[in-house]
């Protein structure tokens, strides 16, 4: 099941806007191509889970929105360098370069705004002021925009300085993949599916503190990065996916023993879930004949997979 529209879709619009705004300009080639696959990779994410927070987990970790950003910035670039077979003399070059990246600025705040305007409700308008906001996005780019019009800059010396500065990686997204590491950490740590889960991010977050400090930059390496989340996720995996799994077979027996207890009052035809059925007093009589049965199986996979008797629940880690 996808997840609700209502909450992908002002996420989904700030860069498909962009895509769109490309396409006007009929800006195209590699680093264009890359960019809408990043969007489709996005989308497809936005189809297939239907847990927002594992969505930005997942788009978190593999820096989905840094790598748009990166490949628009890129193409945007690309259009000025293009001209320059076209009889462009340096100072057109540089010119065109930084109109670019002042589009780009004007359009990351307005989709912003769009954003912002969309949230249904303060929960969601905090969610993309976090993981959407454009300070740690723009400032880069101003940066970008400072160095060519200091007086004297040339295309060159303006494309080996920003090199040299480290501001052409500033502008690869990564402040805006610390903050939401930050933020999904301290999601996390409000309401932890399992404790493992809190460990992997705090892992994670401590491993982009350190790839960082070791860059001239302060700019993560986002292969090492990538490779470190690897690693700490399969450290944690049997671990994390045992406690998920033995929560929902508990949360499951004890549902169970629930409704097959409430199903023998005199008043369970008249109520959630039975009354919706077309004759609640058979659903009422079928629910207390057949749940003993499914509920001793489930009891005895729990024994038999994991060593867990019924009363082991009530003092194990998971519950």
């Amino acid at each position: 099941m996808a997840i609700d529209p209502m909450m992908i879709n002002p996420i989904l619009d700030i860069y498909k806007k962009m895509i769109v705004e490309c396409e006007e300009k009929q800006i195209s080639g590699e680093n264009f191509d890359k960019m809408c696959e990043v969007y489709d990779r996005i989308e497809q994410l936005g189809k297939e889970l239907s847990d927002f927070n594992e969505f930005n987990a997942i788009v978190m970790r593999e820096n989905l929105y840094g790598m748009f950003g990166d490949y628009y910035g890129r193409a945007l670039m690309d259009v000025a360098k293009s001209n320059e077979t076209d009889g462009y003399d340096d100072a057109q070059l540089l010119k065109n370069n930084l109109e670019a990246l002042k589009d780009a600025i004007k359009t990351i705040k307005e989709e912003y705004k769009n954003a912002l305007s969309r949230a249904e409700n303060e929960g969601d308008r905090r969610e993309v002021e976090v993981l959407h906001n454009p300070d740690s996005i723009i400032k880069p780019i101003e940066d970008l925009i400072a160095l060519g019009e200091e007086e004297g800059m040339t295309y060159p010396d303006f494309l080996r300085i920003q090199i040299e500065r480290g501001l052409d990686k500033a502008a690869e997204g990564t402040v805006a993949t610390k903050s939401g590491l930050q933020f999904i950490k301290g999601s996390v740590e409000c309401n932890p599916s399992s404790p493992y889960e809190l460990r992997i991010w705090e892992e994670k977050y401590k491993s982009f503190e350190a790839i960082s400090a070791k860059s001239k930059f302060g700019v993560p390496n986002l292969m090492e990065l990538s490779m470190a989340d690897d690693d700490i996720e399969r450290k944690y995996y049997f671990q994390d996916e045992q406690f998920r799994k033995i929560t929902k077979i508990w949360e499951g027996l004890l549902s169970s023993l629930s409704l097959w207890s409430l199903a023998h009052a005199s008043f369970a035809p008249y109520i959630d879930p039975w009354k919706r059925f077309d004759n609640p007093p058979e659903q009422v009589r079928y629910e207390i004949n057949v749940t003993p049965g499914f509920f001793v199986q489930e009891l005895a996979q729990l024994e038999e997979i994991f060593g867990i008797g019924f009363y082991d629940i009530f003092t194990h880690e998971t519950f």
